[in-house]
Parts: C-alpha cells; sequence; structure tokens
C-alpha cells in the first residue's frame, strides 16, 4: 500500500515541478493543491506504518526538514527553488524508499 503512495506522490511532484520549470506559475499553484493532497496521504502511511512497529525505511526526519525547506521556498515566492527541493531531494527519498524493497 504505501509502495502505491510513494509512486503517487512522485508522479504528483513531477507534474507541479514540471509546471513550474516551465514558468507556468498559476497552473503549477493548481496542481500543486492535488500534490499537497497526495503527499498528505502519502505521510499519513508513513507516520502509520512507524506507529504500528512495522520497519520504515522513509527517515520521518529528514521528510520533515525536505518539506520544511520547500515551504520556505514557497514563502518566499521561490518556485524553482522549491522544485528543487521536490525534484531532487523529496522524490529521491521516496524513490529510495521505494527501491530498498522492505515496503
Amino acid at each position: 500500500m504505501i509502495k502505491k503512495n510513494l509512486k503517487e506522490a512522485i508522479e504528483a511532484i513531477s507534474k507541479v515541478t514540471n509546471l513550474f520549470y516551465q514558468n507556468k506559475t498559476e497552473e503549477g499553484y493548481k496542481e500543486l493543491e492535488n500534490t499537497l493532497i497526495v503527499l498528505n496521504n502519502t505521510t499519513s502511511a508513513i507516520s502509520d506504518q512507524a506507529q504500528n512497529g512495522d520497519e520504515t525505511i522513509v527517515d520521518q526526519v529528514k521528510l520533515n526538514e525536505i518539506l520544511m525547506q520547500a515551504m520556505k521556498a514557497l514563502e518566499i515566492g521561490d518556485t524553482i527553488l522549491f522544485s528543487d527541493i521536490f525534484e531532487y531531494e523529496l522524490k529521491e527519498l521516496f524513490t529510495e524508499a521505494i527501491n530498498a524493497d522492505i515496503l
């Protein structure tokens, strides 16, 4: 189940970052709403897994740090920095989790 969440999150991240990289800011913010819903579901699944005592390979501290950095980039209106954080840090974290085969 969590692999499905991670794959959906990776797809959502790609959509929103592609829009921001293309300087389609208004469309990017609209897509960000959908991405945040997917990320909320994904982080909830990760948290539930950890609370159930199941082994999780997604480092929740690192995940929170990445999300905080992305939020700060949005606060200053830097959609390219935001996209870089999502594309190269968050997506990588989720991809590593999928490839670990522990989930």
